[in-house]
């Protein structure tokens, strides 16, 4: 007896299990590439735990586990499903201020009182609609476990091929003809700082009527070439990030791929690079600051750990970046607007521990390759100008100005000590990802007279040339300067 309660109560307790758990995997299915198999994880054992706790609680009002089973997804539904509706609303026929879960919660809070009269009063509920319901999550949740498989293989087979080239190109260009000795302490500690969505001087000018010189003069000042006339070579942060630390373009095979599956790709290409690979083998110990966007959050090549506060820590920062699996899943259900502003409080809190840790870096024993991403000023926009807590829900030139000076100040601070403390001079790529359109902020520290080899117009993908050239005495070249799928430029809403 004991044994055909317990095998009625997982019965029953399957469909509400089923319509929390089919959001997840089948946003798992979707961002596999970027996400930590113990993040999903994690938020399986959690769905789980408190579906099991709502079905126990429910029992204190129905003794029929059929009756349990349709008042928790009646529960459940908003909770997962009414935040992404909304938003496909939204976004598909406008009315962005009627859309809002705020305008809608309490309808439906009326409807779950007419739901739980109704089944209080229901003596036998029709055994059809339940099993329905169950059949048809199962199906949903069947098909995104198969697309969870499917995708796995599909990046696993798109980091074999890159992998057959990048090896392919290694072996044919990386060769050094000045002879290195690893470690050697009298190599320049390299720095590769991105200020993601900066623009040019030009470009700001023009556009808001803002006028960046104060900036670029005091770069100057210091020794920085600022190349003016630069361009990015792609509008987005995965392609020219990959691009510039594999030193080649991309062919136009990769660049048509699924946004889904290019973040695992993009994940591989960072953290595998030619560019770190090749500098961890002259000898170099690699400092990754993390930033908040997922696939320049951790790197398992790191020889710097930052990670001090165990893996709850972890998790949350891993939430607060863009793309963020366990951030992405929240952000789909009822709790968005609270997540959102704890987000905000993380990613505030992880751009000062960015310059904080950035600027220490002066007095590491070298010789160490320094990668810092700052999110900044794209958005969200979270400080304005003098450093004051700015509203990401303020989306506009003024918030994405704002958070232009306050990156600007605070780096040239940060980047004016590493000159000051460092013991050898060291070699500084300060630059943006890409712009709002093409012209972006390209500026090089470079001793010596590499920086003589330097001109106006130098993009992304020739900065690790030029550097392993003039520095390890490779032969790679520069290659002409190009600007990939230029349409997508200029689409960014102040992003």
């Amino acid at each position: 007896m004991f044994g055909l309660k317990i095998r009625l109560f997982l019965e029953a307790m399957l469909q509400p299990l089923l319509l929390a758990l089919y959001p997840l995997f089948f946003l798992y299915s979707r961002g596999i590439g970027e996400t930590f198999f113990f993040e999903f994880i994690f938020l399986v054992l959690v769905l789980i735990f408190l579906v099991f706790f709502l079905f126990l609680f429910l029992s204190l009002f129905f003794d029929d586990y059929k009756k349990r089973a349709l008042f928790s997804s009646a529960i459940l539904f908003p909770f997962f499903y009414l935040t992404p509706i909304l938003e496909n609303i939204k976004n598909t026929f406008g009315g962005v201020g009627f859309f809002r879960v705020r305008y809608f919660l309490p309808v439906y809070l009326i409807l779950l009182c007419f739901i739980f009269i109704k089944l209080k009063r229901t003596e036998k509920i029709n055994p059809f609609f339940p099993r329905l319901l169950t059949l048809l999550l199962g199906g949903l949740f069947i098909f995104s476990t198969v697309m969870i498989g499917v995708n796995s293989y599909r990046i696993n087979r798109l980091i074999s091929e890159f992998k057959k080239t990048r090896d392919s190109f290694r072996n044919e260009n990386l060769i050094s003809e000045k002879p290195v000795v690893p470690g050697d302490s009298s190599l320049p500690n390299i720095y590769f700082i991105i200020l993601d969505t900066y623009s040019s001087y030009d470009y700001l000018l023009k556009t808001f009527g803002y006028d960046n010189s104060e900036f670029l003069n005091k770069l100057q000042e210091r020794g920085f070439f600022i190349a003016q006339d630069s361009c990015a070579n792609y509008c987005s942060t995965g392609l020219s990030l990959t691009a510039t630390l594999n030193l080649n373009y991309h062919t136009k095979s990769l660049r048509s791929i699924p946004s889904n599956l290019l973040l695992g790709l993009y994940n591989y290409m960072i953290e595998k690079s030619t560019v770190i690979s090749f500098l961890k083998e002259k000898g170099y110990k690699y400092l990754l600051i993390p930033s908040h966007y997922s696939i320049t959050q951790y790197s398992s090549l790191a020889d710097f750990d930052f990670d001090k506060k165990g893996i709850v820590d972890f998790l949350l920062t891993r939430a607060a970046c863009i793309w963020g699996f366990i951030g992405y899943f929240v952000d789909n259900t009822l709790f968005a607007p609270i997540w959102r502003h704890f987000c905000d409080y993380r990613i505030r809190n992880l751009i000062r521990a960015q310059l904080d840790i950035l600027k220490t870096t002066a007095t590491i024993e070298g010789p160490v390759f320094i990668f810092s991403h700052f999110i900044c000023p794209h958005w969200p926009h979270l400080f304005d100008s003098k450093g004051n807590e700015y509203s990401r829900t303020n989306v506009s030139p003024e918030g994405y100005i704002g958070f232009l000076a306050f990156i600007s100040e605070k780096i040239y601070k940060v980047v004016d000590h590493i000159l000051k403390e460092s013991k050898n001079p060291p070699i500084i790529i300060l630059q943006a990802d890409h712009g709002l359109d093409n012209p972006m902020l390209n500026t090089y520290y470079l001793p010596g007279k590499a920086k003589e080899k330097l001109y106006s117009s130098i993009s992304p993908v020739n900065n690790f040339r030029l550097i392993l050239d003039e520095y390890f005495g490779t032969t790679l070249g520069l290659l002409k300067d190009e600007i990939f799928d230029p349409d997508e430029f200029g689409k960014f809403s102040f992003f």
